[in-house]
């Protein structure tokens, strides 16, 4: 209503609000399948040689859906 205060010091304190827009965005990212080139030899983080050139794939969605990552209740 008119009296609401929508100020980011009072939005940034609803902790469930906030839990509930990131578990709808681990089951239904905004981009599905997301892709990098290396540009350089790289290595990630558990320690894979990226060579340069090569092309990266992932996809949030099915990261976001693992039961390897998540556990059994990963939906």
């Amino acid at each position: 209503g008119e009296d609401s205060d929508y100020s980011y010091d009072n939005v940034s304190k609803l902790q469930y609000t906030h839990a509930f827009v990131l578990e709808v965005l681990r089951l239904h990212p905004s981009v599905a399948i997301d892709h990098r080139r290396a540009i350089n030899n790289d290595r990630l983080p558990d320690g894979t040689f990226v060579p340069a050139g090569a092309m990266i794939n992932w996809m949030p969605i099915q990261i976001g859906r693992s039961k390897h990552i998540w556990g059994e209740d990963a939906l």
